[in-house]
């Protein structure tokens, strides 16, 4: 069985760096994508965003606050998603964003729920914590942990970015130089800073990033991609899951997806050609 490293790369390999984002809002899903119940809904909406767009995807990324927002349905939902995932398309990542982690026996038991519960891939957790209480993370080896490092809200920059060094450098160089053993380190950078990011990959050049905030957010993809160069994952949520609130939403996913694929491509090539 690969690791979840092996299968990023290998699907970079092929050009892609699209994750599609799966934060299924049950007020914004399209009439034509419900069911009996809200935990019907969520499965069904959300495996038809997968099925539309898995030939495109390096990663599913479910938000865990949307699920869990419903109870123990949206837990079960959500296990029912990745399950399908897995099964429909084995070789793309799926990632549960649930920002994990506490001290101690209790980040042993948000690891267990990160990669037990949810049978993810990789998961996006809070290192604020120090390397001590992250060991229960780290030492998952086959999975891939992506650390939040610079977050792509606009008050990010509050405690992120404090400090000579800042925070977040502080944050992806410790981690490049001192967690990633196992070689299961990630960070989350959002779309939102390029410059930032350019200075992240600086000190971290090959850890894998996590890329939040294009889309509704209005991250930039061709800066963030140059600032990146290579191994990254680009994340987008809203702008796929809800490009149509009719009967067609499948389809109009797949087409915002492919349409932000080609960008990328687009970007990388300028890149190359620059």
């Amino acid at each position: 069985m690969k690791s979840a490293i092996q299968l990023l790369e290998a699907m970079w390999q092929q050009g892609k760096h699209l994750c599609v984002g799966l934060d299924p809002d049950l007020s914004k899903i399209p009439k034509a994508a419900w069911r009996g119940s809200d935990e019907a809904t969520l499965v069904n909406f959300c495996c038809s965003i997968i099925e539309a767009t898995g030939s495109i995807a390096v990663a599913f990324k479910a938000n865990r606050g949307f699920f869990g927002s419903c109870g123990d349905s949206g837990v079960r939902a959500l296990q029912a998603v990745i399950g399908f995932a897995h099964e429909k398309f084995p070789e793309v990542l799926f990632i549960v964003d649930g920002k994990w982690n506490d001290i101690g026996n209790s980040a042993e038991q948000y690891a267990r729920e990160a990669f037990g519960v949810f049978p993810a891939d990789a998961a996006t957790v809070n290192p604020y914590l120090g390397q001590d209480a992250c060991e229960p993370f780290l030492k998952h080896g086959n999975k891939l942990i992506f650390w939040l490092c610079l977050t792509s809200n606009t008050g990010a920059g509050e405690f992120q970015k404090h400090g000579n060094p800042p925070l977040f450098l502080h944050i992806a160089e410790r981690i490049s130089q001192y967690w990633n053993g196992n070689n299961n380190c990630g960070l989350v950078v959002g779309a939102t800073h390029p410059e930032e990011l350019a200075a992240v990959r600086k000190v971290a050049p090959e850890l894998p990033l996590l890329l939040p905030g294009i889309g509704k957010q209005q991250g930039d993809i061709d800066a963030s991609t140059k600032a990146a160069i290579d191994r990254f994952l680009m994340n987008e949520s809203r702008s796929i899951l809800y490009a149509s609130s009719e009967s067609d939403f499948a389809e109009k996913s797949a087409e915002a997806a492919e349409k932000t694929h080609q960008r990328i491509l687009m970007a990388k090539s300028s890149i190359k050609e620059g």
